[in-house]
């Protein structure tokens, strides 16, 4: 409001210099501080308009919209700051009744008393206007019951590796996750060039990491169970919880909550999937 106050004075003020100085022609310089008022009034008024309009949208969109949970998969400051208080980007992963989980971004203002809740995994309540649905309202007031559930569309996906080295292992996700086939012979290859025939032939997407639990040496690798949203880029979103991984030791120090790892997936064989968390990349 105080903006839409102080550009509406901007305005004003700007518009009665240009005014005076076009009726009684005098110094070019009084002309020019009029024209500077009137653009800086109506800046501001266009940024207060825009402030007051997403307050009456978030209040709308509290009091109306689908309530749902969303888990924070990534946090990035930016060098804004309004009233002393940072402008965050936020990327979540967001889960409402009756829809597959989404991936939605917001750019907002993140008070200080806020920002240990504004970490990459943590869960909080949101509000959905289903016409807006990419655009989630965050209601830090409103308790969250639970986490963010898997999507339960389609069936179990059976043999899922999670590893660096892509070891077959169970899985959940959607049935009909479109990914390639590799060839036939590939199911016999050892699991070094399986993995590399996965790399060059499977489906792109993302793992997004958010719980780990060590289970010790694997050969030369380190083990890990994991839990995960996974997006690929030809499909939905699906939950994998219970993930067994072999990581190469030298990316063993990169597997934490929070962390966005791109990967590649495909089947092996009818039934039996392979999935490659390419953490060099990262």
């Amino acid at each position: 409001m105080l903006l839409l106050v102080l550009g509406g004075i901007f305005a004003v003020v700007g518009i009665v210099v240009v005014v005076g100085v076009a009726i009684d022609p005098g110094s070019s310089a009084l002309l020019s501080m009029g024209i500077v008022f009137v653009v800086v009034g109506a800046i501001l008024l266009a940024v207060g308009v825009a402030i007051v309009g997403g307050q009456r949208r978030r209040r709308r969109v509290l009091a109306e919209g689908i309530a749902g949970t969303a888990r924070i998969t990534s946090v990035t400051q930016t060098n804004t700051m309004i009233n002393n208080q940072p402008v965050m980007v936020l990327r979540l992963m967001v889960n409402i009744p009756d829809r597959p989980p989404y991936e939605a971004h917001l750019r907002q203002v993140i008070p200080f008393v806020l920002l240990m809740r504004a970490q990459p995994g943590s869960v909080v309540a949101v509000k959905v206007d289903p016409n807006q649905a990419d655009r989630p309202v965050i209601d830090w007031n409103a308790p969250v019951a639970g986490g963010v559930n898997a999507y339960a569309g389609g069936g179990a996906m059976a043999g899922v590796g999670f590893a660096g080295a892509g070891l077959p292992a169970g899985g959940v996700g959607p049935a009909n996750v479109p990914v390639p086939s590799l060839p036939p012979y590939a199911a016999d290859l050892p699991v070094d060039q399986l993995r590399e025939q996965v790399r060059s032939m499977g489906a792109t997407g993302r793992a997004v990491i958010d719980s780990v639990q060590p289970t010790g040496a694997q050969g030369d690798r380190a083990g890990f169970t994991l839990g995960m949203w996974v997006q690929l880029d030809s499909g939905p979103a699906f939950r994998v919880d219970n993930a067994p991984a072999a990581v190469e030791q030298v990316y063993a120090g990169r597997v934490a909550p929070g962390v966005t790892v791109p990967l590649r997936i495909a089947q092996v064989r009818p039934g039996v999937t392979m999935t490659v968390l390419e953490w060099e990349k990262l």
